[in-house]
């Protein structure tokens, strides 16, 4: 019969490819790790990736302190970013940076290694940055696999590590010097030791016998491994903290896996209930304090005495670390408005960071398989299954905080790059699972439409794990083709100018923007080679707004949008810009008496299959279309490309310019209808 072959065909194929399918998931994940520290330099030495360029920055004007108490001296210590004191506390110079937000502990990492290294040149810096991030991020598939192993069979761990290697928003992110990397690292090793609390064992009975040999149970008291456990979980908790501060919820999952690790103690009597309670909140208390206290060593800028010296025992916040706290929660809340909201205007929460992920941040075959990871999880859970205390505090990790984030106004990819890697475990875990459940009956009865179902099936499940590895694997191979093994778009923009926009001419940038031309090959862009002017695109519309454009349009050569960050932002405000839409409008459609002479952008490639991350469009053989205003929910939020692979376009004066014909057109635009709306107010039914 032919199911009768096709069954033992499956067998047969198990059978040989077993002893090599670790083999090729080891290779995998060595591919993986090499698209990491690949390209290192693919900015080629430009400056186009504003958080790396602003650590660098901070980096090149800090030095480790000379003793331990000038480490923890906020008012003086050269390892601060913010504002110097006296004594008196009244300043004195300003810091690098008076409104930094990123995480100091990282910082100190970057910093610490430069030193030893003999590398605190701004490119040597910024360089070595990018290669710890990339190896904060290689520590983290370690980390994964530890996990993986110690919950799963060997197969699963190796599977996930591979998936989490080949992810392409990990990837990304590990050619970047920011401290996203490291944070997730310390958040994976608090959630091992969570995963290693929760298993039990934390507490054993201080058992006895009297005279007559009669056994007494005693009071249960914590092991020494727990003690252990819960400091290693407030050490990395604390340096998570200090790494991005919106991982304190991960201080939540000590709770969660100590009530699971002390499910199955059995109680003698009542006093059991409240001794088990009274030692388990105190190991929960001693991970919180050591937590706290390796914040304050990590972190050591966020406290501040009000005056005299600050010690390691000052436990006053520093005002000016708690200022830059703020700027940031506003501006994540979309409180502060301005033109970094303006992107996150009719974001669907939930909807649009979800889409991100599976889409893009993953790619399709993996974004799916670790939501049905999750699901099935989820499943599993509530029907009881017998790994309950495996999968509760992973699943509530990864739920919780994809949902934390994505009820957010700022919902970029990379805040959910926390729960990257655990995601890819839930994806393994089903795969193997599935593929487990391709065994078929040894006994095949007659053909039915039911058999033929569960063969299919079957031939599903076992082809589910190849599928999805080697889809995640030629997208991650996509990925970094078009990103990073060809220049960089704005530097092959430059490169056109150069060569074709003739000396002397006047080029007109965006602000909010990196301008171009760009310093590469030894050329210098504007004052040697051309004038440049600012199109204050971002300004609200206003009659001073209007007259800026009519000037900059009468005086330009070359008008130059250099991403995508302006035109597609303003027109998610249609009521604030009606203006500057129109101005986009006219300058592609030509009213405006400019060409659009060159276009530069890097789609994904598979095969024929064309991909569009920047406009959410596909083609085949054929570059995809960027639309003149993306409001599609399929396109990539703008930070996934806007650093390392922007789309740019270049427009061109011609000949028979019209200026007052230009004017017409802005002119035409009744400025006294702008609505300014905040971009927490704009309704979907404007688009």
């Amino acid at each position: 019969m032919p199911f009768v072959a096709l069954r033992e065909t499956l067998e047969d194929m198990k059978r040989l490819l077993a002893p090599s399918i670790d083999t090729i998931l080891v290779l995998l994940i060595a591919i993986g790790v090499s698209f990491r520290f690949c390209w290192r330099d693919w900015s080629q030495g430009t400056n186009l990736h504003p958080d790396e360029y602003g650590l660098t920055n901070t980096l090149t004007q800090l030095r480790l302190p000379e003793s331990v108490a000038d480490y923890f001296n906020t008012r003086i210590s050269p390892l601060s970013p913010y504002q110097k004191y006296d004594l008196a506390g009244l300043p004195m110079e300003t810091g690098p940076d008076n409104r930094m937000r990123w995480g100091q502990w990282p910082i100190i990492i970057i910093r610490s290694v430069a030193e030893l290294s003999a590398a605190t040149g701004y490119d040597e810096m910024r360089l070595m940055g990018r290669s710890l991030s990339a190896f904060a991020d290689t520590m983290t598939l370690l980390v994964l696999f530890l996990i993986g192993r110690r919950l799963f069979p060997r197969r699963v761990a190796l599977t996930a590590t591979s998936l989490s290697s080949l992810s392409a928003l990990q990837i990304q992110q590990s050619h970047f010097m920011t401290v996203d990397n490291f944070a997730v690292f310390f958040s994976m090793l608090a959630m091992y030791t969570a995963v290693e609390i929760s298993r039990g064992g934390l507490l054993h009975r201080s058992d006895s016998t009297s005279g007559d040999d009669t056994p007494k149970l005693g009071a249960y008291k914590p092991k020494p491994r727990a003690v252990g456990l819960f400091a290693l979980y407030g050490i990395a908790l604390g340096m998570a903290v200090a790494s991005r501060v919106n991982l304190l919820p991960l201080g939540t999952m000590v709770l969660l896996a100590s009530m699971v690790g002390i499910a199955d103690l059995r109680l003698s009597s009542r006093s059991d209930l409240w001794r088990i309670g009274a030692n388990t909140l105190c190991l929960v208390a001693f991970s919180a304090i050591l937590g706290f206290l390796t914040f304050r060593v990590t972190q050591p800028m966020s406290f501040r005495a009000r005056s005299g010296n600050t010690t390691v025992l000052t436990i006053t916040l520093n005002p000016d670390w708690v200022d830059s706290m703020n700027v940031a929660r506003n501006e994540s809340s979309g409180i502060g408005g301005g033109p970094p909201a303006e992107q996150w205007a009719n974001r669907p929460i939930v909807v649009f960071p979800l889409v991100n992920m599976i889409v893009w941040g993953m790619g399709l075959p993996l974004g799916i398989a670790c939501w049905m990871g999750v699901f099935g999880a989820s499943r599993a859970m509530i029907r009881g299954h017998k790994d309950w205390r495996t999968l509760l505090p992973l699943l509530a990790w990864v739920t919780g905080y994809f949902f934390f984030m994505a009820t957010r106004w700022v919902k970029s990819m990379r805040y959910f790059l926390p729960i990257y890697p655990l995601l890819c475990l839930f994806a393994a875990w089903l795969l193997i699972d599935l593929s487990h459940r391709s065994n078929a009956p040894r006994r095949l009865p007659e053909v039915t439409a039911r058999r033929v179902a569960q063969v299919v099936g079957r031939f599903f499940s076992l082809s589910a794990c190849p599928l999805v590895v080697l889809g995640t694997f030629f997208w991650a191979a996509a990925f970094v083709d078009a990103v990073y093994s060809q220049d960089h778009t704005r530097i092959e923009a430059s490169r056109w100018i150069y060569q074709n926009i003739p000396r002397g001419s006047v080029i007109a940038n965006e602000t909010w923007d990196e301008g171009l031309p760009l310093p590469v090959d030894g050329l210098d862009p504007l004052g040697q080679n051309y004038e440049g002017l600012a199109m204050e695109i971002r300004w609200p519309d206003i009659e001073e707004k209007r007259q800026m454009m009519i000037d900059i349009l009468a005086r330009s050569d070359v008008i130059i949008l250099p991403s995508q960050r302006a035109i597609w932002s303003t027109a998610r405000l249609p009521l604030n810009y009606p203006m500057t839409m129109e101005y986009y409008r006219a300058l592609f459609d030509g009213r405006l008496g400019f060409d659009l002479s060159a276009v530069f952008s890097h789609p994904l490639r598979i095969g024929p299959l064309i991909v569009s991350d920047v406009g959410g469009t596909i083609a085949f053989n054929n570059v995809p279309d960027l639309p003149l205003f993306n409001y599609s929910i399929l396109a990539a939020e703008e930070a996934f490309s806007v650093y390392d692979h922007p789309p740019v376009w270049i427009f061109t004066k011609r000949d028979d310019f019209d200026l007052q014909h230009a004017i017409d057109v802005l002119n035409a635009v009744d400025l006294s209808r702008v609505t300014m709306q905040s971009p927490r107010d704009v309704p979907a039914s404007l688009y």
